[in-house]
């Protein structure tokens, strides 16, 4: 909107330059100050926190005063029981390093082979465990843990986005769904977008959303 509004604005006489470059540093600061608040009310709705990254919450119910007394509330394996119930001798990758998002006291985080899992934050609780999808080779029970998950809403409809393997996955946030208006039934195969030479996708980092646009990386070095 700022770009919009400065394009629109230098069209005019040489007159308007200077008040348009003092209006664009004023809401350039503004915009930057606030981003360097982090995150408000105990939500973490991007990998890094906010959209200024800042991967800092200014939380103050844990000061010097009771750090101490802090015990631990919960534990979750790397992968749902449900899961790996599923497979007697289901194993997975040590390499876990994901961040979960937060978002409306939800959890929303990868687990060990790169599915996602939503759980409540206060008691570890699964709320939903994302199912692989049905032509993924050993039921998909294998895979790689990547680093997060991105998030988008319109204010009705709220999704969430990863990479596992090949594809860019979207979620219904709710239910864990795949939403199959997306893609090709929920996913988008993103190997052909790197030309005819590329053997395979690879990529473990968070997808990132800038307004209704979802980008991702690529690993150089798995062509």
């Amino acid at each position: 909107m700022t770009a919009g509004v400065l394009s629109h604005r230098l069209q005019g006489t040489m007159r308007t330059h200077a008040p348009v470059l003092v209006s664009l540093g004023i809401v350039l600061a503004t915009a930057f100050g606030a981003a360097q608040q982090g995150p408000r009310g105990g939500e973490w709705t991007r990998y890094g926190g906010d959209s200024g990254s800042t991967r800092y919450a200014p939380l103050d119910q844990i000061d010097k005063g009771n750090v101490s007394q802090l015990r631990v509330a919960w534990r979750r394996p790397a992968v749902d029981s449900s899961i790996s119930a599923k497979v007697p001798d289901f194993a997975y990758s040590n390499n876990f390093r994901a961040t979960p998002l937060m978002i409306g006291g939800v959890l929303y985080g990868p687990n060990g082979i790169g599915l996602i899992e939503a759980f409540h934050p206060g008691t570890g609780k699964t709320l939903w465990v994302q199912e692989p999808f049905s032509d993924e080779p050993a039921q998909g029970l294998r895979g790689d843990s990547v680093r997060g998950v991105s998030y988008w809403t319109d204010g009705t409809e709220r999704r969430l986005f990863v990479v596992r393997g090949e594809y860019l996955i979207a979620l219904d946030a709710s239910t864990g769904k795949p939403l199959t208006a997306f893609g090709d039934m929920g996913r988008v195969n993103l190997r052909p977008g790197l030309g005819p030479r590329a053997t395979r996708y690879s990529w473990t980092g968070a997808p990132q959303v800038c307004r209704d646009v979802v980008i991702v990386g690529v690993g150089l070095g798995a062509m």
